[in-house]
């Protein structure tokens, strides 16, 4: 499937009040909307990652994958990248946050009357309903994300039972079997064992530069 990005706008079939929303929304969320090209492997790996969500709606599948990768700076760029050009083929919303960030959200208090602004509720709306979401660093040590451990529970169990595409994002030096389930271990620790159960079982790890024989859920590409 040919897939259209902000740098070719041009070939984008979206109509300009459309395109200006999904503008703003990105300018909010602080992302870049891009109006020239990444470098080459980070389309390569836009494109492959459009490809899979597609294909696992396509299949009614959960559209949720795990990026893992040595480099920080390059996860980090192909998450912001992958966004805008999602929103630009799919015309839906889009939200990134990392787990100490939502984490902050779902401890905040409510709002103590109905005239006042419920910021946190509104943010995690937007997080809960979006077309896309990416959580980065998720098995980064956080201080007290375990606290909203029932909320992360809730939060996860929603996505996935609409089938929401998901994409998180994974710092890992060793990419080796013992490496993966100790990324495990450090998601339980920061969000529970049954969130990070629900994400275990639905996700689709993706190890990048990383080759040796092929494992079960995970798929090896190489850059």
């Amino acid at each position: 499937m040919n897939f259209v990005h902000p740098w070719e706008e041009d070939k984008i079939l979206l109509s300009k009040a459309t395109l200006e929303n999904i503008k703003n929304q990105l300018f909010l969320l602080k992302i870049p909307y891009l109006k020239t090209p990444p470098p080459k492997k980070i389309v390569t790996v836009i494109n492959f990652l459009l490809n899979k969500l597609h294909e696992a709606q396509e299949n009614d599948e959960i559209p949720w994958f795990l990026l893992l990768s040595s480099n920080p700076v390059f996860l980090h760029t192909c998450a912001i990248s992958l966004l805008g050009s999602f929103a630009v083929n799919t015309a839906m919303s889009v939200f990134i946050s990392d787990v100490e960030s939502l984490a902050k959200v779902f401890m905040t208090k409510k709002p103590v009357n109905d005239f006042e602004i419920d910021v946190a509720g509104e943010t995690i709306h937007k997080a809960k309903k979006a077309g896309l979401l990416v959580i980065e660093n998720l098995s980064e040590h956080s201080v007290f994300s375990i606290k909203a451990a029932s909320s992360f529970t809730s939060f996860f169990i929603f996505r996935a039972i609409n089938k929401l595409p998901t994409i998180f994002t994974v710092y890992g030096e060793n990419k080796t079997k013992k490496t993966i389930t100790n990324i495990m271990l450090n998601i339980e620790k920061n969000i529970g064992t049954v969130a990070k159960k629900i994400i275990e079982d639905a996700v689709e790890i993706l190890i990048f530069n990383y080759s040796s024989e092929k494992k079960s859920r995970i798929t090896e590409i190489k850059i």
